[in-house]
Formats: C-alpha cells, structure tokens, sequence
C-alpha cells in the first residue's frame, strides 16, 4: 500500500491494482491528471497482498473506489471519474 496525498484533501481515491498491470498504470495517470482539479488523496491496494481482494478483483482491475461511496471498473477516463467525484461530495 502507497498514500499519495495532496494538501487538505476534499476526495479519497482507492486504486486497486497490481505489479505489471499496465493498465493499472494508466488508470493511475487519469487520477494524477485529476489531482490537479481536485484535492484528491490516492492510497494504492495491491490486491495480490490480500486474498479476499485478490478474488474480489483478478479480473476486473484496474478498480477505484471513491470516497467510500462509489467503485468504478475499468475502462475509466477523467470525464467519468471527475463525474464521480462530483457526485460524492
């Protein structure tokens, strides 16, 4: 697990993921692309440490759940996410 926070952050952003995901990667790049609109903090999950997590989402990763309240499958771009962060606050 990694936190990348901002100051005063206004969303919490969970990136489930693993190592050599490539589209992890660039699900990641979206969200960077966004903290620059947003006070976004990112905590990154790599599901293969955790075996629920691990069967939750083998298939469907790169996933992010936003602020607690809403979980977006990939594929994702800023528009949808910026949406879904609009509708958290």
């Amino acid at each position: 697990m990694r936190w990348l926070r901002s100051r005063q952050a206004e969303h919490s952003i969970i990136l489930y993921s693993k190592a050599g995901c490539h589209l992890c990667v660039e699900a990641e790049g979206v969200i960077a692309r966004l903290a620059r609109r947003y006070r976004i903090s990112l905590l990154k999950v790599d599901i293969q440490d955790d075996p629920a997590l691990y069967e939750r989402y083998k298939y469907t990763i790169p996933v992010v759940e936003v602020d607690e309240r809403a979980e977006m499958e990939w594929p994702f771009d800023e528009a949808s996410l910026a949406h879904t962060l609009e509708m958290t606050v």
